[in-house]
């Protein structure tokens, strides 16, 4: 027991140096200070100020952002770090069941081991993109060929040799299946183009900004295959567990979840109460064109032992809520008991 307790403290203090350094190196960057020492850079300050404003470059900024988070090796030290962490947070839960404490217990069931915290299955709710799955080199290719942001780029980028899994993803994905810990990817991924006969999508155009104009064009209508299908051969190719019954890494406990943003916006906070609290989760609009995405997922009420993401609505909807980041940085300091423990952040 005293081992235990030892354990828990020391993640504790572990927990709160991390967090006090992830947080100033985010205020750093949000402040635009220090990134050209880290890149290498000084910028002068010009002799005659100029006198007419010049409005930011976008896709520069984008372009030098991208570049050094690829390059940067502090940034990947944060990823490999944050899955090490994951890991450890298991671990411990792991040998709470062995000796059966805080209602932590093993369950057998076809022949595995299931992780449960008294009647609830235990399992980790994750991010896809720049959580679990290098998204920046699509941005960087985009950027630097000049291209456009469009949802055929992106699934063309999913399907290459260019997607590829963040140092330590893959490896905490199957340290969860070791651990009879359940998975639930949960992306916003989406089709993004919509048929006009679609039940409840009568006398629209498709997936419409504001101003009435379509935003990209359908997944399925190009591709043959809607996003669902795509993301769940991409994950199997990357070894990512998933409950594909082809895959070579198949686990019946590895699912996917593909937010339709039409239906539920870009909030995950329903997917999440829907794991948490058990319930039938509609999962979008156009699952009889895919192979395998159901119309609607019946999920058993689970306890989120972690949630991992690369932008804090991937965490909680108290940060969607909050009104200016004035308020979102105070309560990411207010909350600092759960970074580490229960809520895992990546470099974004």
């Amino acid at each position: 027991m005293n081992s235990v307790m030892n354990m828990k403290s020391s993640k504790k203090t572990r927990t709160v140096c991390i967090t006090i350094g992830v947080i100033v190196c985010a205020l750093l960057i949000a402040s635009g200070v220090g990134l050209g020492y880290w890149l290498g850079s000084k910028q002068s300050v010009p002799e005659e100020a100029p006198t007419t404003g010049h409005a930011a470059n976008p896709a520069h900024e984008y372009l030098v952002g991208s570049a050094a988070w690829q390059m940067s090796a502090e940034a990947h030290a944060l990823m490999m770090q944050g899955f090490y962490i994951a890991e450890k947070n298991i671990d411990e839960i792991a040998e709470f069941a062995d000796q059966g404490l805080n209602g932590y217990r093993w369950v057998e069931s076809n022949g595995e081991k299931k992780l449960y915290l008294n009647e609830k299955r235990v399992c980790v709710v994750c991010d896809i993109d720049d959580t679990l799955v290098d998204g920046v080199h699509y941005t960087a290719n985009i950027l630097g060929k000049n291209g456009e942001w469009t949802n055929k780029a992106f699934t063309d980028f999913i399907q290459s040799k260019g997607c590829t899994a963040l140092p330590g993803a893959v490896a905490f994905a199957n340290h969860c299946k070791e651990n009879g810990v359940a998975l639930f990817y949960v992306t916003n991924r989406y089709d993004q183009g919509y048929k006009m006969t679609e039940e409840g999508y009568a006398g629209q155009e498709g997936y419409q900004k504001a101003d009435g104009t379509v935003i990209g064009s359908s997944t399925f209508d190009i591709f043959g295959k809607t996003m669902y299908d795509i993301t769940m051969e991409s994950m199997a190719l990357l070894g990512f567990p998933t409950n594909d019954p082809n895959a070579s890494n198949y686990w019946e406990d590895a699912i996917l979840i593909v937010n339709d943003t039409k239906l539920n916006g870009s909030s995950k906070e329903g997917i999440r109460d829907a794991i948490a609290n058990g319930g039938e989760l509609k999962t979008g609009e156009r699952t009889h064109e895919s192979n395998a995405y159901p119309g609607t997922v019946d999920i058993s009420s689970h306890h989120i032992a972690m949630l991992l993401g690369d932008d804090l609505n991937d965490i909680s909807q108290i940060f969607s809520d909050c009104e200016n980041a004035i308020d979102r940085v105070a309560l990411t300091i207010d909350n600092i008991e759960l970074w580490g423990t229960k809520w895992i952040v990546f470099p974004n």
